[in-house]
């Protein structure tokens, strides 16, 4: 009997154009559905960084025991056009932000908090992320108490992107 399922975004993920994006979030979602599908156990859920967007979505879906999210962002394709590490695709895509979010909205994570349902939320925050900006993070932290489902929001205030991966993981194995 297995007790963990692991998927992997690629670093190539985000690009230029979005609908490939689209697939491949779809895909990693789907294969994932059908999954728990399978064994329709009692699940927690991890998301770190471009994962949230899946993580979310699956979520949505599911009742969660636990639903763990790092350096998530609000709405998927303004962080995309945001991100540091992801800008210059999307600037240089052809394609507009209008065209990111067609594609694309239905992943962010403010999008998949209507059906919500984890015994345990926690988001972890750095005030100093570039990747995937704050004020993202914060915002969606924020819609998740206007909605009730009271998140354990942790914010590392001098930690970027990776810092702030490693802190949660640092403090995850204990």
């Amino acid at each position: 009997r297995r007790n963990c399922d692991v998927y992997v975004i690629p670093k190539t993920a985000i690009q230029p154009n979005p609908e490939k994006t689209r697939k491949l979030l779809e895909k990693i979602t789907e294969e994932a559905v059908n999954n728990y599908l399978k064994i329709q156990e009692e699940i927690n859920v991890l998301g770190i960084s471009l994962g949230n967007a899946p993580a979310y979505v699956f979520a949505n879906l599911f009742p969660v025991n636990r639903f763990v999210s790092v350096v998530p962002g609000s709405l998927l394709p303004e962080c995309i056009w945001e991100s540091i590490a992801t800008r210059k695709i999307a600037e240089n895509s052809g394609k507009t932000l209008d065209e990111y979010r067609e594609a694309l909205d239905d992943f962010s994570p403010i999008r998949n908090l209507d059906n919500l349902k984890a015994n345990s939320l926690e988001v972890y925050l750095g005030r100093c992320d570039k990747m995937i900006p704050y004020k993202s993070g914060k915002e969606l932290s924020d819609e998740m108490e206007e909605k009730g489902l009271s998140p354990k929001t942790k914010i590392f205030s001098a930690s970027g992107h990776c810092e702030t991966i490693l802190r949660f993981a640092r403090n995850f194995a204990n």
